[in-house]
């Protein structure tokens, strides 16, 4: 009996932990964001390929899907642009642009029917419907990094973050990975291909789309990197490991890659001046090539002496031969 209740209790600990159940949901919610992305993309391409055949100068007006959506539901006919007010949706200009374009339109009036407008319509809701999902998930999403992980949140960002959990499994597995290998997760199919095609190894996965690694040049994008995994290793223990729920530690090492992200951009633009002004720097002179010694004309007429004779003795040795 005690043994069977001590099985039960340990189950209960196990299974109903409250730090694990959280990361679940976050991994979750980042699962079903990309869901989210993925039909909304597919959702506003129908919704612009379908519009285009009654009004194509829109999807040059109007770039964003969300705003296109809107306008198309407001709208509906072409014709009725004339007489409706798109200032919560455009700018005075594109409002401008949208109603001279619905005159001059070379689109079909006969093609489309009010059956299409209907369909359309519904196409529209769905788009706004998912859009406003989409922002209350990432509320959701953001509010729960800040909670579980905040010293990865403010090192990387709620999205990032949840993203390297979600690859890593928890939070707790998360914290055991070396920089290294947080630095490529993500990646890991380029790895395995590197690896057995013998080719370069791929520098960053999921870290590619952190803020830090975004507004950096390319040609430090891999330095800072690797150097991001590394402090979001020890965020990440901080995280999963510490005592305290502030984001101290992340705050700290965000001020220092910021830092760094600013000594490495400006190696390459000179020395700075107390003024602020960029003064010039000293090549190191460059090494001189040694140059061999050119043939004198007496050399030269030695060298073609020499070779007449060599050429006069294999003549002789032919004519000899039996």
């Amino acid at each position: 009996m005690s043994l069977g209740l001590s099985k039960s209790l340990a189950g209960y600990k196990l299974d109903f932990s409250s730090d694990e159940k959280v990361e679940t949901l976050v991994i979750k919610a980042i699962g079903q964001l990309d869901d989210l992305d993925k039909q909304l993309n597919n959702y506003a391409r129908s919704v612009r390929e379908w519009y285009t055949l009654h009004f194509p100068e829109l999807a040059r007006i109007v770039h964003d899907q969300i705003l296109y959506a809107k306008a198309v539901k407001l709208m509906g006919d072409r014709t009725n642009a004339a007489k409706l007010d798109f200032s919560e949706i455009l700018s005075d200009e594109d409002e401008a642009k949208l109603k001279e374009a619905a005159v001059t339109s070379t689109g079909s009036t006969e093609v489309m029917s009010e059956l299409d407008f209907t369909h359309i319509d519904e196409l529209c809701d769905h788009v706004l419907s998912l859009s406003e999902y989409k922002l209350q998930l990432h509320d959701f999403l953001k509010s729960r990094m800040n909670t579980i992980a905040p010293n990865l949140t403010a090192l990387v960002g709620e999205m990032v973050g949840a993203r390297l959990i979600s690859r890593g499994g928890s939070l707790l597995k998360l914290s055991k990975l070396p920089g290294s290998k947080i630095q490529i997760l993500g990646a890991e199919k380029a790895l395995r291909r590197a690896l057995r095609t013998n080719h370069n190894t791929p520098k960053y996965g999921v870290m590619y789309n952190a803020p830090l690694v975004a507004q950096a040049t390319p040609k430090c994008k891999a330095k800072i990197a690797r150097s991001l995994a590394a402090k979001a290793a020890l965020a990440v223990r901080c995280d999963a490991l510490g005592d305290g729920q502030d984001n101290t530690v992340g705050v700290q090492c965000r001020l220092k890659m910021e830092e760094r992200l600013r000594d490495l951009e400006g190696r390459g633009l000179g020395d700075m001046s107390d003024d602020g002004e960029e003064t010039e720097t000293e090549e190191p002179p460059k090494k001189k090539k040694k140059t061999e010694p050119e043939e004198t004309e007496h050399e030269k007429q030695k060298k073609i002496i020499i070779l007449i004779f060599l050429i006069f003795l294999i003549y002789l040795a032919y004519l000899n031969w039996p």
